[in-house]
This record gives C-alpha cells, sequence and structure tokens, in this order.
C-alpha cells in the first residue's frame, strides 16, 4: 500500500509536472503571438502613416510646383535688373566749368566698381549683407527667420536680407509685400547668381541705391553730401552713405523734413554700420589682403573708434545752376537741332542718357556780364524807368556764345509785387530778353562797324547810307525826327 501510495504520488507528480510544461510552452506561444500581432500591428499603423504621408507630401510637392510654375509665368528676367539706368546729364562751359545737371526723376552718375574704393565697397557689404560673397544669392537663415514672423501676423515682414535681393526689389519687382513676391524674388535671386557675378551684382547695386531724395547712386551721394569724390571720404563719412539707404525718406540728413530728428536716427544707424564694420573686421581685411596682397589692413579698430567720434560737416543742398537763361536756351537747342546724329534729342534724352554737353560759354565772361547787367539796371533804373536788361556777348568770328544774360536777375521777384505772369508784369525774372526777339536797336551799330573795320569793308570816313529799309514785312524805324540819306560811321 505505501509502495502503491508512493507510486501514485510519484505519478501525480509526473502528470501535473506535464501540464505544466505544456501550459508553459503554449504560454511563450501566445506571448510570440501577442508580440507579433503588436508587431503587425505597429507595422500596418506605420505603413499607412508613410502612406498617408507619401500622399500628403507627394500632393504638397505638385501644389508647390504647379504654384511655383504660376509665379514663375511673369517672372521678369534675370537682365531686367541690369538694364540701362537713367543718369543724369550735364551741361559745361567751354573750360570744363559744370553749368548744370538735368534730369528726370533719379539724379545718379554712373559707378563702376573698379573705381569704387575698397573700403566703401565693405561698408556696404558688412551694413547689408556680410557674407555677400559666400552666399548664392538668399540667406536660408534669414528666410526662415522671415517665414517665421509671416506666420506670427507681423505685418512688417522682412524685405530682401541679400544684397542681390534688394537688388531685385529695387529694380525687378514691386514693394508689395506678400508670399507671391517672395517667391519671385527668391527664384530671380538664384538665377540671376547663376548668370552674373558677384562683382555685377554689386556693382549695379551701388548703381541704384537711394541715397535720399532724388539722389541714386554712392557716386553721386558723395558730392551731393559731402562734395567729395569716393576716394576722398573718410570712414566716418562712408558709414553715412552706407547707412542712409536703409530709410532714405527718413535718414537724408539734409533732405528731411525734420533734419533734427533725421540727423538723430541716421548717428544711431551710422554707429550700427560701424559695429558691423568691426564686427567683420577679420574678414574684410582677409578678403582686401587676397585682392590686393597687401598686408596693411583696410580697416583697423582705431579707424572705426576715430569715425564714431568724427564730427560730420553735410553739404546744404541748393539749386545749382549757373547762366540759367542760357542752360535752358541750350537744351532747346538740343531738341531743335541736328546734335543727335543729324536728328534733334528728345527731352528724356538730355534728361536720362547721361550726356556730357559742351558749350561755348566762357563762365569768366558770363560773370562779368551778369555784374555789369545788375549795375546798369541799379544805376539807370529809377531814372529811365527800366526794371530789366539783357547782355549777349558773341565772338564776332565765329558767332560763339561767350556770356548770355537773359533777365537781370533770373531768381529775383516779379514787378510790380502782385502782377500778373505775362499781364501786368513789368519784370520777369524768367523771361529770356534775348530769346523774345525784341529788337537790340543801335547796341549792334559799334560791333557792326568794328567788324566792318577789322575786315577792312570800310574806312573812318566812309559814308553809310541813313535811308528807310524794309526787310520782308519788317520796316525798322527811328526816334529821332527823321532819315539824313548819309552819315559817316563816327556820327552813328
Amino acid at each position: 500500500m505505501y509502495q502503491t501510495r508512493i507510486s501514485l504520488k510519484k505519478r501525480r507528480i509526473s502528470s501535473g509536472s506535464g501540464r505544466s510544461v505544456r501550459s508553459g510552452r503554449a504560454l511563450r506561444v501566445r506571448r510570440r503571438m501577442r508580440r507579433r500581432e503588436v508587431r503587425n500591428s505597429v507595422f500596418a499603423g506605420f505603413s499607412v502613416t508613410a502612406v498617408a504621408g507619401f500622399c500628403m507630401s507627394l500632393v504638397a510637392g505638385l501644389f508647390l510646383l504647379s504654384f511655383l510654375q504660376v509665379v514663375s509665368q511673369d517672372l521678369p528676367t534675370p537682365e531686367k535688373p541690369f538694364g540701362k539706368k537713367a543718369t543724369t546729364s550735364e551741361i559745361y562751359d567751354r573750360n570744363g566749368n559744370i553749368l548744370y545737371r538735368v534730369f528726370d526723376d533719379e539724379d545718379r552718375d554712373p559707378v563702376r566698381l573698379n573705381e569704387v574704393p575698397p573700403l566703401v565697397k565693405w561698408a556696404f557689404i558688412a551694413a547689408e549683407d556680410a557674407t555677400f560673397y559666400e552666399h548664392h544669392g538668399i540667406d536660408p537663415a534669414a528666410m526662415a527667420r522671415c517665414a517665421l514672423r509671416m506666420l506670427d501676423g507681423d505685418d512688417n515682414i522682412c524685405g530682401g536680407s541679400t544684397i542681390t535681393q534688394q537688388l531685385i526689389k529695387k529694380t525687378a519687382l514691386t514693394d508689395e509685400v506678400n508670399m507671391e513676391r517672395k517667391l519671385k524674388e527668391i527664384i530671380l535671386a538664384l538665377k540671376i547668381e547663376q548668370d552674373r557675378s558677384k562683382d555685377e551684382i554689386l556693382e549695379m547695386y551701388l548703381t541704384v541705391v537711394p541715397e535720399g531724395s532724388n539722389i541714386y547712386g554712392i557716386t553721386r551721394g558723395s558730392q551731393f553730401y559731402f562734395g567729395k569724390d569716393l576716394d576722398e571720404l573718410s570712414l566716418a563719412e562712408i558709414s553715412i552713405l552706407a547707412s542712409i539707404p536703409q530709410n532714405p525718406s527718413r535718414l537724408s540728413p539734409t533732405k528731411s523734413l525734420v533734419p533734427e530728428k533725421a540727423q538723430a536716427l541716421l548717428r544711431e544707424r551710422q554707429l550700427y554700420v560701424l559695429d558691423q564694420i568691426e564686427k567683420n573686421m577679420d574678414r574684410i581685411n582677409s578678403a582686401a589682403y587676397q585682392d590686393t596682397g597687401s598686408d596693411k589692413p583696410l580697416v583697423t579698430a582705431e579707424m572705426i573708434e576715430e569715425a564714431r567720434g568724427e564730427k560730420l560737416v553735410f553739404k546744404q543742398p541748393r539749386f545749382e545752376i549757373n547762366a540759367p537763361h542760357f542752360v535752358f536756351y541750350a537744351q532747346q537747342l538740343l531738341q531743335e537741332r541736328g546734335y543727335n546724329n543729324g536728328k534733334p534729342f528728345d527731352l528724356s534724352e538730355i534728361e536720362t542718357e547721361g550726356l556730357r554737353i559742351y558749350t561755348t560759354l566762357d563762365m569768366e565772361h558770363q560773370r562779368v556780364a551778369e555784374d555789369q547787367v545788375r549795375k546798369a539796371v541799379d544805376r539807370y533804373g529809377t531814372r529811365y524807368g527800366a526794371d530789366n536788361a539783357a547782355m549777349v556777348s558773341l565772338d564776332p568770328d565765329t558767332g560763339e556764345v561767350l556770356a548770355y544774360v537773359g533777365s537781370y536777375n533770373y531768381f529775383g521777384e516779379a514787378k510790380p509785387a502782385g502782377c500778373r505772369l505775362g499781364q501786368t508784369c513789368t519784370f520777369e525774372p524768367q523771361v529770356s530778353v534775348p530769346g523774345t526777339l525784341q529788337s537790340y536797336g543801335s547796341t549792334l551799330k559799334p560791333i557792326i562797324y568794328y567788324k566792318a573795320f577789322m575786315d577792312g569793308l570800310i574806312e573812318a570816313d566812309s559814308v553809310i547810307p541813313d535811308v528807310p529799309i524794309q526787310i520782308g514785312s519788317y520796316k525798322p524805324k527811328i526816334t529821332r525826327a527823321g532819315f539824313t540819306d548819309s552819315k559817316a560811321p563816327a556820327g552813328c
């Protein structure tokens, strides 16, 4: 019994152990199946997500391509920013003295990068686009900042961050602020950087950059504000020119409606520009060394500190014109006669083609003539009731105009006060008397007789007919009693 009982226990134990093994094996199988099901479920979910993501990306990509295609349809050509820019024409006297600058809306002188001092070039680069020579037309980091601002609803969306983009904005696209215009700007910037060298882009940028009022380009800006050529500017003056383009209407130190406020804002911007030059000093000097091979640094901390403390004197803006009646007469002749390869010039050509117009006028003669006209009116005007006078001086051998004074004072006030121009005024300053075809009277006699004497046509005792004449419908009259039939030159 005992043995049997023990045997039975063994069998129970043996039987229980088998069930336990089978149960553990089944549990492991179920666990593996559950893990497989989880993996399959995760994989299935991932597959669905991946497919959905791929489809969404495909749709988004197709939409973007479609949008870019639409945007690109009316995209300006990469050549547009480099088209011919309106350039101011200049009128000179016979000795090369400038009489007048003729322009339409933009007063601009041409800029040639090889004539721009390196410090001027790098001041603008440091102020506007320090990595200009390193990027390919766009600055992705700046673009990301702009995108974040747009998503935040910021109305002050950043403009073109690179010099290439700014050139496009100033010459090829409108100032409209939206995503479509920005994409056009980016696409065009990438295309331009493929077609043009960095120096070509920079040269055109420095040509079109606004310097306040109707002043464009750094060459004209230098003359307008400081009366200097670019190579005569100090670092402080250079930093001013590099500051104004950020907001020309507010920062122009002489053309702003509130000069004191403008100069305070300009000072703040100038210090920023100098800080940027200092921040990029190593880059600037390294580039200058590569260009010139000179170990002498282009800019130093001492130069920058000196520029921060330099007190600037701005040239006061004024309407610069010499011999005003004459220069407008010269413009009239250009539009009436065949000075343009046998044809007259259009006014738009004179204002935008950058012509250099040399005349026969002599400013030394002109100053003497202007002085004599004013003295004559001041001396005899009250006695004879004369408010005006004029003078034209010619070279009798060539007919060249040496001096041309059209009135007592081109910039004077009409007389009498309150008179109506063209009706009741006895003196209208801007009316050129020589151009009104009035008779010069006996004023011409000494000139004509002098020329006749010099050419041997008459002698001192020659007799000149003193009789009425008629030239077409014109019949000259005399103020005295009548004609005397004949008279010697000395008695005329």
